[in-house]
């Protein structure tokens, strides 16, 4: 790829020896690393260290798709600034979130670990037992698509992960919906994009900062709608697919050389 093209750039967003190094060093409060959560890093794996690096700084640049991933590259001369995950929200519905019978709490089954499933699970069955009357509980995932979209349809919040220090693709394209989303919403997270605040709730991996959480909007419904009117605000305006790919082409045509 980098030998047959003028330019080449990589999409600094997932796990590699540099984010866990960047945990190892100490730069996360919280990471998908503690207390075992992710599966896939194996000692065994056949990738190394070195080699990562090494073709890492080929690229002309590595640009950072979350804060955790642009810390995960310090150090690297070809780190670009971070560009945030697209969405086309010209195909995405935006439904009023009303609220009908019951409040419904949506989170999906996904690399349980990284995500932080067993707070959110937790959280939830507490908030279930607590109000039953009020809110309907659901956890679930491995469902053919249309059973997915179709749940998200009667759905009024949805929590992504309490792991993560922003939010991923599920979340994102949960906001293009108009849901209330709960996930990561850190201060280092908004920072990163120069954001001054945003519509997502941010959770921690605490089972009680998760149930507190939502046990306020069970108990304030009225405030669902105009957050969800939020999130979709805030994907037309910042995850436009539009939007986000003028980002990256700004940083493709650079005329400056960054690899080594």
């Amino acid at each position: 790829i980098i030998k047959q093209n003028k330019k080449a750039f990589l999409s600094g967003a997932g796990d590699c020896f540099a984010l866990e190094h960047a945990y190892k060093r100490g730069c996360f409060k919280y990471s998908v690393y503690d207390e075992n959560a992710n599966p896939y890093i194996k000692k065994d794996f056949w990738w190394n260290e070195k080699k990562e690096r090494e073709i890492s700084l080929k690229f002309d640049g590595i640009i950072p798709i979350a804060w955790e991933y642009k810390i995960e590259y310090e150090g690297y001369c070809n780190r670009l600034k971070a560009i945030p995950i697209p969405i086309d929200t010209d195909n995405i519905d935006y439904v009023h979130n009303a609220v009908k019978n019951k409040i419904v709490i949506f989170h999906g089954l996904n690399r349980e670990g990284p995500k932080g499933t067993k707070y959110i699970k937790a959280a939830m069955e507490r908030l279930q037992k607590k109000y039953p009357d009020k809110v309907e509980c659901i956890i679930q995932g491995h469902m053919p698509l249309k059973n997915y979209l179709d749940l998200m349809k009667r759905t009024n919040i949805v929590v992504d992960q309490c792991r993560g220090y922003g939010i991923g693709v599920n979340a994102v394209y949960a906001m293009a919906e108009g849901k209330v989303v709960f996930g990561g919403a850190e201060p280092e997270s908004l920072d990163v994009f120069g954001l001054k605040d945003t519509p997502v709730i941010n959770i921690l991996p605490d089972e009680d900062d998760i149930y507190c959480k939502l046990e306020r909007l069970v108990l304030h419904p009225e405030l669902i709608p105009e957050l969800g009117k939020k999130s979709r605000e805030m994907a037309e305006s910042f995850h436009n697919c539009k939007i986000v790919a003028e980002q990256y082409i700004k940083e493709w045509t650079r005329p400056d050389k960054y690899r080594e």
